[in-house]
């Protein structure tokens, strides 16, 4: 799944808050209560990750980066290029 991680300070919802579940003792994940559908992960830190596929323009954050390759399952080769 690809995030786009933003500075907590500059991140804020237009419409209502997601639904949130404590994923583990320091983070939390937002998802839509209706559909389910994950929206963010929120560790407390001074960044926030937002679930990319779920923005209204997501080709305007491409991604940059790519991390955790060594646990990727075979069958998923990553963005090329990066």
């Amino acid at each position: 799944m690809a995030f786009l991680t933003l500075p907590r300070a500059q991140f804020r919802f237009t419409a209502a808050a997601p639904a949130t579940y404590r994923s583990s003792a320091g983070a939390q994940r937002g998802f839509c209560a209706r559909c389910g559908t994950a929206l963010l992960y929120d560790d407390g830190t001074s960044i926030i990750d937002v679930a990319s596929a779920t923005l209204d323009a997501p080709e305007y954050a491409p991604p940059m980066d790519q991390v955790y390759i060594a646990d990727a399952v075979s069958w998923a080769d990553g963005v090329p290029g990066l």
